[in-house]
């Protein structure tokens, strides 16, 4: 993800944070998530290593947990910010699914040489390095904005709010 300006998250509302997350952020980490499991696919063709196969593996996972993160958003998190209601809110779930997936993203950082591309890799497995590395940039750019502007907004607006 290319940022060409940098957004400044502090003069945002609530319903203006969620809805940049979800109609801008959210969609291109999705987006991001198809491209690079085209690209491993294809490098699964081509070399049927091990090593591929874990990628495979781990993007599924990794997959599977950025969609329940972001449906907990949209159903849970971002209803209880807008509305700015007084209910009790716990976001260590979603703080325990931030972990995990990046627990994935290192694992598959790992698996791509941290994102060093080797000279004797084909083009296919070139384009996936850089495919994969910008998934991990655009969901971590999507945890820097959650945790450093989101989280301040539960504070200010839930001031009955358990953050945990």
């Amino acid at each position: 993800m290319q940022h060409l300006y940098t957004l400044n998250f502090e003069n945002f509302t609530s319903k203006e944070l969620c809805s940049y997350l979800e109609d801008r952020m959210y969609i291109q980490v999705i987006s991001n998530i198809e491209n690079s499991k085209k690209y491993v696919f294809e490098l699964m063709k081509e070399d049927d290593s091990q090593s591929n196969d874990l990628i495979n593996s781990l993007l599924d996972i990794l997959e599977k947990e950025i969609k329940q993160l972001f449906t907990k958003d949209r159903m849970i998190l971002f209803p209880n910010l807008i509305s700015q209601n007084p209910i009790k809110l716990n976001i260590e779930p979603i703080n325990e699914i931030h972990k995990r997936i990046n627990r994935l993203l290192e694992k598959i950082r790992y698996l791509m040489n941290n994102f060093v591309v080797k000279p004797d890799w084909t083009s296919t497995h070139k384009i996936c390095c850089n495919e994969l590395y910008n998934l991990e940039q655009s969901i971590l750019y999507v945890f820097y904005v959650k945790e450093n502007f989101l989280w301040t907004k539960i504070n200010l607006t839930n001031t009955h709010a358990v953050v945990e």
